[in-house]
């Protein structure tokens, strides 16, 4: 008798679990996916920063530096 309720214990576990992984796959697939696309600054914009630099000090000691712009992109 207890070899019985073992397995028909068995089955529905076994269900449960191939359900929570079914549904952590498509949570992880499901959805856009997007890329990150990064522009260096300009030229233009290293420059200033240069002038900025010459002119104002900091007191924390760092200079200013311009940062890439980037934005995501929509892949699928």
């Amino acid at each position: 008798m207890k070899k019985q309720y073992r397995h028909g214990l068995l089955s529905p576990l076994l269900i449960a679990f191939m359900t929570v992984v079914t549904a952590i796959t498509v949570y992880a697939t499901w959805g856009p996916v997007y890329e990150v696309h990064c522009v260096e600054p300009s030229v233009q914009e290293v420059v200033d920063a240069k002038k900025i630099n010459g002119l104002v000090s900091s007191p924390f000691g760092g200079e200013y530096t311009p940062q890439p712009k980037c934005s995501k992109v929509l892949v699928r």
